[in-house]
This record gives C-alpha cells, structure tokens and sequence, in this order.
C-alpha cells in the first residue's frame, strides 16, 4: 500500500519530466533533473510513510506515549544527537541547570538545586516512577523486602510493580501501583490484570499465600470497585508525597560511600537495607554523614 501511494504521487513529476521533454523546444536537463529529484523524493516519501505507520502502531499499542507526546519532545536540553555511549557520559544534573550554574556552582550547590528543580518539575513521565519509589520507601520502612519489578522491568513488570515479603511469613503481597490524576478513573481491566499475574504466581510458589493489592491516586469505576472486591484484591488509596528522603546513601562492596539522587543511573538498582546506610533528604545531609555522588558525575 505504501509503494502504491508513493508511485502515484511520483506520476505527477514524471507527467513534468516528459512535459519537458516534448514540449517545442525541449529541456532534456531539466527532464532528468526533474527526475533524479522523482527518486529522492519518492524514497523520502517512502520512508515517511513508513515512519508514521509505525508510530501510530505504536500510540495503538502503548496509547500513553500520546499523553506523554510534549514531555519526550521539549526536553531542557536536546541530547537527541548523543550516542548511548555520549549519553552515560553526561551527568544528569545538566539537563536540570543551565551552563553557567552547572559551571560556578559548588557540587553540593548544583546537586542541591538540580534535586529541588526535578521535585518542581516533575513530568508525567517521572511522576509514576516517583510514585513507585515513594511507595517502596514505605514499604521498607514498614519492614517489607522489596522487589521492585515496575522500576526496573518496565513494560514487562507483568502488571506487578513490587513483590513484598517478611523473613518468617508465608504471606508475600503483590502490588500494583497507578499515580493517576483525580479526572481519571481506574477501570476493571488494571484489576483483572493484577488478579491474573497474582495467580500465575501462586500456582508456581503454593508453599506462600500471595495477596494481591492495588494502590492508586483515584478513584476506581463502580465495576471495577465490585470486581476487586470479588476476587479479594485489597484496594489501597494514598497520595504522592515529594517530601519524603529520597537521597540514597549506599555502601558499595568496596567500601565506597555513594549517594545516588533520583534521576542518577543506578538509583534505582541501589538498595539501602545495611547499617550505615541512610535515606536523606537534602545533599548536605548526606555530605555531611561522609557520602559522595559517583567519580563518573565529577568532571
């Protein structure tokens, strides 16, 4: 179908190429520029159509990236010519300070006002990822291990977010997390989702009782109210709070004592459950308490 779209619009400059060629006093350069430019724009064509199929495949298939269409497009700085090389390179803290902050302020000034500028400007992309790592803080500190499937599989997390345990429980709970506006509302299938990765679970581990609980912004939909309710799935509402110490300060294998902000690569790969270790909430705390960020955001 693309190609046959594309020969048609191509019949409109070869009509002008064969024009030229006929007409009383022909151009014969003309024609054959004429069509050389055919070609090109025909390959342009091509791979254009291409492109947008594929997009809209996508936004069919993972409907957010719409929603989040501004967000990918108007980043502070445009980092979109790097390498993947280049881009582990940067420090992240730039794509939140200008050149001459980045530049005369103290590490611990920039680091500072970089954190204070992610809480203050958060994207809808990096809101749901905060909601996540508020919620395991939480959990944590309620006593729980954490597996934090959402941050670290993605889209392939299975509708999981975090699977939740206590040394000497049968009981581990899985949970899914949903940081959503209070103009939307949470519909059957996210709970149907849930009870379904639940069960996968329990059938492969009936040594342990798996619960599953959802934790959300919003409201759910009255059928979907009734189908948690149905299959046991305990419903949980708590709100996003930006206040709580989301510096980690972990111990490396070598010693080294690091702190990790939320945007930093490792942060989410980073757990902080040894003595010594500590969740703070300024960068002069954990300056203070001997922490450093990684050598590689030094230069």
């Amino acid at each position: 179908m693309i190609s046959l779209i594309c020969e048609t619009k191509a019949s409109s400059d070869e009509r002008l190429a064969e024009y030229l060629e006929n007409k009383d006093r022909p151009a014969y350069s003309a024609a054959e520029a004429v069509r050389k430019v055919k070609v090109e724009k025909q390959k342009i064509r091509n791979e254009l159509l291409f492109l947008r199929s594929k997009l809209d495949t996508y936004e069919e298939y993972f409907p957010f990236l719409k929603e989040l269409e501004n967000e990918i497009l108007n980043d502070r700085e445009d980092f979109r010519s790097f390498t993947k090389t280049d881009l582990n390179e940067v420090d992240p803290v730039r794509k939140l300070l200008n050149y001459e902050e980045y530049s005369k302020l103290s590490v611990c000034q920039r680091n500072q006002l970089a954190l204070d500028r992610y809480l203050s400007r958060t994207s809808k992309i990096e809101v749901g990822k905060m909601y996540e790592r508020f919620l395991g803080w939480e959990f944590e500190k309620a006593g729980y291990n954490v597996q934090y499937d959402g941050l670290l599989l993605g889209l392939v997390d299975r509708g999981r977010d975090f699977i939740l345990s206590k040394d000497g429980s049968k009981t581990i709970k899985v949970v899914q997390a949903k940081c959503w506006s209070q103009s939307k509302t949470i519909h059957e299938k996210h709970i149907f989702q849930l009870f379904g990765t639940t069960y996968e679970l329990q059938k492969k581990d009936p040594q342990h009782r798996y619960q599953a609980v959802f934790v959300t912004t919003t409201a759910l939909s009255e059928y979907a109210e009734y189908v948690a309710k149905l299959l046991k799935i305990q419903v949980v509402h708590k709100e996003l709070r930006k206040d709580w110490p989301m510096i980690k300060c972990n111990i490396g294998s070598s010693g080294n004592k690091i702190y990790h902000l939320p945007f930093d690569q490792q942060y989410d790969k980073t757990r902080i459950d040894k003595p010594g270790e500590y969740w703070v909430k300024t960068v002069k705390e954990a300056e203070k308490l001997g922490f450093r960020r990684a050598y590689r955001w030094k230069h």
